[in-house]
């Protein structure tokens, strides 16, 4: 978002949605006596409502990106002489996952070290981010972007879930150091 002297501050809002996915983006600034448009610069990629005259909803329609194109403008004094603000906020629309598998169906990793497992997600351009959970976390454990780390000589599971529901399970083999 760029901002100017005059009235506009963004609240928080998701720069990176999904294909059917909504959400909102609000103006922290009082706009009483202004003005306020909002619009997709590709809504056949981002569909843009006017909640309010501070307030609009977005809506993932394709995979894209687009920006929202919000103009303010003072209400009040001569029209001629109210030169509008424009802000702008960036979102990426990008499709759901629907299929996730493993690079490798088993992982060997030495206690205390760490590796990153690889998975492939289709469609390739999804931005989705899936879910890890490891079966023994007394053997290894896993972080939120799929780096493992051994803690103790065994082997357990590591399961990738979707929001779909769609889980993809590797083995993993934690050997001791000396060996």
């Amino acid at each position: 978002l760029q901002r100017s002297k005059k009235p506009g501050t963004k609240k928080n809002f998701q720069k990176k949605i999904f294909i059917g996915d909504s959400s909102s983006l609000t103006l922290l600034d009082d706009l009483d006596g202004y003005e306020t448009t909002f619009k997709s610069s590709n809504p056949s990629i981002l569909k843009v409502t006017k909640v309010s005259e501070n307030t609009c909803d977005y809506y993932g329609m394709a995979a894209g990106t687009a920006t929202i194109q919000i103009r303010i403008r003072s209400t009040s004094g001569l029209f001629f002489m109210n030169r509008p603000t424009t802000l702008k906020a960036k979102v990426s629309v990008s499709p759901h996952a629907v299929s996730i598998k493993f690079k490798h169906s088993k992982y060997k990793i030495t206690k205390s070290k760490t590796r990153k497992v690889r998975i492939t997600l289709r469609p390739s351009i999804t931005k989705e981010k899936p879910v890890y959970t490891i079966l023994n976390t007394r053997i290894a454990t896993i972080n939120k972007k799929g780096v493992l780390r051994g803690k103790r000589p065994g082997t357990t599971y590591v399961t990738a879930t979707l929001a779909n529901g769609v889980r993809a399970k590797c083995k993993i083999v934690v050997k001791s150091a000396d060996k």
